[in-house]
């Protein structure tokens, strides 16, 4: 079974008390629904109560740190799906599911100066299979030492599959259609003419501050 799953912490976090409605995951679901027709599981791992299928957060880890509970042993089986909330699907998903034989895939960085380090992944689209070799990334995890040590969870899981010599999968290696809203779309004004796939809005705006954009609306109706 395919599993795609999303988080949605609440609380504040590095002085920031925004946070996306709730009703946006009911909207990524939406999206997932559409842009993929083989048979899967679409779940939230939450704090909160959300519009879909929940698995409770069990450390209520601050922010993006609540993403190692991905890989809390026993929650999942066959290939996961992680889409962060601040992502829009205009095109088939069915394209990301076909790498089994690529261990561990993440985006390559958007940011310039890290998107050239090999070894380094963005973690806002993830993908893996559920056969155990992952469980180290949430069983070796200290919150205080690594929360202290690294930037954030895609620094921390970057290095530990570094550590371990796996090899690390970029997703816009793979497929085609994967873009940044702010370093592509917003620059250039309109939708890219090349089959967009999933649009990532890291940083501000998200998606939700622009709800009423035609193409944000398109996508999510």
């Amino acid at each position: 079974m395919i599993t795609v799953v999303c988080i949605y912490w609440q609380g504040p976090f590095k002085g920031d008390i925004e946070r996306y409605p709730v009703e946006w995951i009911a909207h990524l679901k939406r999206m997932v629904e559409k842009h993929l027709p083989l048979e899967h599981r679409f779940v939230c791992m939450s704090n909160v109560e959300v519009p879909c299928e929940r698995i409770p957060l069990e450390h209520n880890w601050e922010g993006w740190w609540s993403k190692i509970e991905l890989f809390r042993p026993g929650l999942f089986t066959g290939q996961v799906l992680y889409l962060d909330l601040d992502t829009v699907i205009v095109g088939s998903l069915e394209p990301l599911l076909k790498f089994g034989s690529h261990p561990f895939i993440g985006l390559r960085a958007f940011n310039p100066r890290k998107s050239s380090i090999s070894s380094y992944m963005g973690s806002a689209i993830l993908s893996w299979k559920t056969n155990g070799s992952f469980d180290f990334l949430y069983n070796e995890f200290n919150f205080q030492e690594h929360s202290d040590q690294f930037v954030g969870d895609q620094d921390y899981i970057s290095a530990m599959l570094y550590n371990r010599k796996i090899k690390l999968s970029h997703w816009q290696v793979l497929v085609h259609g994967i873009y940044s809203y702010k370093r592509h779309i917003r620059k250039e004004g309109h939708l890219l003419k090349d089959e967009p796939r999933i649009i990532c809005f890291h940083g501000d705006p998200r998606p939700h501050k622009l709800i009423n954009d035609p193409w944000i609306q398109k996508a999510i109706s």
